[in-house]
């Protein structure tokens, strides 16, 4: 039996997390402004297999219309008419599919975000085909909701301004992940970025485990 976990996934389109003048960009409006291969080979390896949980226009830029795959995705969100049509249910085993649920009515058994993670936990203890880590994908406004649900966070810091700090519309990581009592790993490398414009470049880059 598992107890269920609740992790924020912090890496790349997700959440990257600019180190130099600890401007805590993730974003520009709804969009990542660079890309990095390996960094999105690392998300697939923490992701694949488990629930993760999006905000809608965090979902909608990955522009995959069924979602990750080998993933339960769950796209928490407003809209009736997504709400009314999502064809699978939260309690469907973490594979191929997208459900939508709203803020406030995640599960009938759920009132609220905090309740539906409660839910899943309890799953777990019927023996439910269910990863005990439940993956927060963003954005800023999921991170914000599930903030003190956070067992563990998956951090990728690139130390190297990739996004002027006056461009408008900038989105920031909403807390700091070193409140968490220890880093239980920290890897260095420097990894190939391509920023949108801008020709590929090498930047060192910090990976780190918080619980």
């Amino acid at each position: 039996l598992f107890k269920t976990s609740v992790v924020l996934v912090s890496m790349v389109w997700m959440s990257a997390v600019e180190k130099k003048k600890k401007n805590g960009t993730i974003g520009v409006g709804n969009e990542l402004p660079w890309y990095c291969s390996k960094d999105l080979q690392r998300f697939k390896q923490l992701t694949v297999g488990k629930v993760c949980v999006f905000g809608r226009k965090t979902f909608d830029s990955l522009k995959l219309k069924n979602g990750l795959p080998n993933r339960l995705n769950i796209v928490v969100t407003n809209n009736e008419e997504l709400l009314k049509n999502s064809l699978r249910h939260i309690d469907a085993e973490p594979n191929d599919g997208v459900v939508y649920v709203g803020p406030k009515d995640i599960h009938l058994n759920a009132e609220d975000l905090h309740g539906f993670i409660d839910h899943l936990s309890e799953m777990n203890t019927r023996g439910c085909n269910i990863h005990p880590e439940i993956m927060i994908c963003g954005g800023s406004k999921l991170y914000e909701m599930f903030e003190y649900k956070i067992d563990r966070v998956y951090l990728t810091e690139f130390q190297h301004q990739l996004v002027d700090p006056t461009t408008p519309d900038l989105v920031k990581f909403p807390y700091d992940p070193k409140h968490y009592k220890k880093v239980l790993a920290t890897e260095r490398t420097t990894l190939d970025v391509t920023v949108v414009g801008q020709q590929l470049q090498q930047v060192e880059t910090v990976f780190s485990i918080y619980q």
